[in-house]
């Protein structure tokens, strides 16, 4: 998803405005602009009951922004911006020492967005403008909470279209994800109604994320749960049908948490911990995947108590930006499995796959000896081969050339490459068959490796380690394609080939 934007050609530099529906919130500077702009300016203004923000930046240096959605470059012209602070309510936060042109450009950003509003209409019970000027500007957003859609907390997923999954019911504590929050060090506090310190980068949520393009900002979007609700849906009250009001009749016996969002994080850590004291009232099972759950004592306590599964993610850092921010990189998370399963939590690893059609690279390698060496520490190793929604995306990980590829009887397959074999569903390129080495690691998918994955004709499900894993042979529940487009285009990772050492190594361990 690009984001809105525009640029300003002043008479003393040149500028770059970005957009935001929440006047609290604080747009990070785009990745692809390190070191090539600094922040100017944060201005809120209002028409009719509507209040809205812009960003505003130097740059240092013009060229590509890849994450934004441009409009056409503007030109300053200031006869025909006066009146517009006092009619807009326009307050101005700026950094000292930013040129007074910076205000006339921020009036003529408003100018043009107001004209496009039918009545082109004044603010609502004006507040008057002001002008405020700062060494640095901190963030400080209101936090707010919400109620969950028709009041229920349990929502169904993927074991309506994939049977053999025993996740019947999934949790989320936001419609946003905490990857596309950045910190400031140093300015970083978070309360119950206020975060200071925290910029928004949306192009900082992990790539290979399949409801990227369904998050909403996180800080406007954390769910207000009624714990007994979720207690009244775990023990059969809860409506698991899309579309239907019928109620399960049964005990949810496995609930995971985080379906579209990280679950585990500090920003939603006090639900996370309510959430798991229902399971234990109940008896439900939590399954949760994680990037962001450090060592924890009450954490572990309940995590041990409803006898629940942990999954560390190990994906890919580059893609990964909003994680890694917060410092949990891939070799963080490995550190916590470790640390948790040492504690006597079911803790495993979720393995991301580039490419299973070939054998594994130097990473996989590196990952997978790692595995073997703290093997004790875990109770399994589940494989989740990406599934890529876009072009670039599969290029960038795994090196597919879709243009390179061709289409029949819905299958993909490659011209070079017999082993390197796809299938599109749900507007996704997704393996269909794998390199004999991940078939031979997983086997019967019954023990310590297993695999999470479908295609039209096959399920392999590990069963997250809650219950037996199992492969089947039979069509798949058809879904609906959902349309999303490339997030920005990406230079391809140099994957070095795994050495001899390595794959000697590899042969020793397995």
């Amino acid at each position: 998803m690009k984001f809105p934007g525009r640029i300003y050609q002043g008479k003393q530099w040149t500028y770059l405005a970005l957009y935001n529906y929440h006047p609290d919130i604080y747009l990070a500077h785009p990745d692809s602009l390190e070191g090539k702009s600094s922040r100017l300016a944060h201005v809120t203004y209002r028409w009719g009951g509507f209040t809205r923000a812009i960003d505003l930046f130097r740059l240092n240096k013009a060229g590509e922004i890849p994450e934004l959605k441009l409009k056409p470059l503007i030109r300053l012209n200031r006869r025909w911006i006066k009146g517009v602070d006092k009619r807009q309510d326009v307050q101005y936060k700026v950094v000292r020492g930013a040129p007074q042109e910076l205000l006339d450009i921020a009036r003529e950003d408003i100018r043009q967005f107001i004209r496009t509003k039918k009545g082109n209409p004044p603010a609502k019970k004006p507040q008057g403008s002001r002008v405020e000027y700062h060494n640095k500007i901190i963030p400080e957003t209101k936090i707010q909470y919400i109620h969950p859609w028709k009041e229920r907390v349990a929502t169904t997923g993927k074991h309506e279209f994939v049977p053999e999954c025993g996740n019947v019911a999934n949790w989320d504590p936001a419609k946003g994800c905490i990857t596309s929050l950045i910190g400031i060090e140093n300015e970083l506090s978070f309360g119950l109604q206020v975060v200071r310190g925290v910029y928004v980068a949306p192009w900082r949520e992990c790539d290979i994320c399949y409801a990227e393009s369904k998050h909403k900002p996180l800080l406007k979007t954390i769910y207000q749960h009624d714990m007994q609700q979720l207690e009244n849906e775990l023990r059969g009250a809860a409506c698991l049908k899309t579309g239907s009001d019928e109620k399960y009749g049964r005990l949810v016996k496995r609930l995971r948490f985080g379906k579209r969002t990280e679950a585990a994080s500090k920003f939603t850590r006090s639900q996370f911990l309510q959430v798991l004291e229902v399971c234990a009232k109940t008896g439900t099972q939590g399954i949760i995947p994680t990037k962001f759950l450090e060592y924890d004592i009450e954490a572990i306590k309940l995590l041990k108590k409803t006898n629940s599964v942990v999954l560390f993610d190990q994906g890919f850092d580059e893609y990964e930006k909003g994680a890694c921010s917060f410092g949990c990189t891939n070799g963080w998370r490995f550190e916590q499995a470790i640390r948790y399963g040492e504690a006597g939590v079911n803790s495993a690893i979720y393995l991301l796959i580039a490419d299973p059609t070939k054998e594994p690279t130097s990473r996989d390698l590196r990952i997978l000896h790692q595995i073997e060496k703290h093997k004790q520490s875990f109770i399994g190793t589940q494989l989740l081969p990406v599934r890529y929604k876009s072009k670039s995306l599969a290029k960038c990980i795994a090196g597919i050339e879709w243009d390179h590829v061709c289409k029949a009887h819905g299958l993909l397959e490659s011209l070079d490459d017999s082993i390197h074999s796809f299938e599109v569903n749900a507007g996704q390129l997704i393996p269909r068959k794998f390199h004999s080495f991940w078939l031979d690691l997983i086997g019967n998918n019954k023990e310590f490796y297993r695999m999470c994955h479908h295609t039209d004709e096959t399920t392999w499900c590990g069963g997250c380690f809650a219950k037996e894993g199992i492969i089947a042979n039979h069509p798949r529940v058809r879904v609906k394609a959902i349309r999303t487009k490339p997030n920005r285009n990406k230079e391809p990772p140099k994957e070095k080939p795994p050495t001899a050492t390595e794959k000697h190594q590899l042969s020793l361990d397995f």
